[in-house]
């Protein structure tokens, strides 16, 4: 998934390949899919980590609708349905995980990858998880992403 630079000969004037946005709209981080280019790094990779997580553990993306550019808009601007809404027996643990990989701000997210994998062996392991939701307010349905997380 990238963000395609003018490339000559192509057949299109390179300032129509500017911003392009490519790749698989339901797994893209927001900062990809609104073309900021600069800010697409391994946080961004984190993300995407996260939506695979989601749909591992949903069985759907985070973000999915009849068009991609109606999903690249659900990226963007609109928080996911929480796992555990979907699937209500799903350990609060594991969808804390995957929420904190997948927030829209890249500084909520996990510093690397490495550091999601460590609270996913926490889990695994039973120990008890870093990352918690300071809300009391449990997320339920589409809520903002704006989740504080430790």
């Amino acid at each position: 998934m990238t963000v395609a630079s003018p490339t000559p000969g192509q057949g299109r004037p390179p300032q129509e390949l500017d911003r392009q946005v490519l790749g698989t709209p339901n797994y893209m981080p927001p900062e990809q899919a609104d073309g900021r280019v600069a800010a697409v790094g391994t946080l961004s990779d984190v993300n995407s980590l996260g939506a695979i997580l989601y749909c591992i553990l949903t069985g759907r993306p985070p973000f999915q609708s009849s068009s991609p550019f109606e999903t690249l808009m659900q990226v963007i601007k609109e928080p996911p349905i929480t796992p555990r809404r979907l699937i209500p027996s799903l350990p609060s643990d594991l969808e804390t995980i995957c929420l904190k990989a997948i927030e829209k701000s890249p500084a909520k997210r996990y510093a690397s990858a490495a550091e999601m994998r460590e609270g996913l062996n926490r889990y695994l392991a039973g120990e008890p998880i870093l990352a918690r939701i300071k809300s009391l307010a449990a997320p339920t349905i589409r809520q903002s992403s704006e989740f504080n997380y430790t």
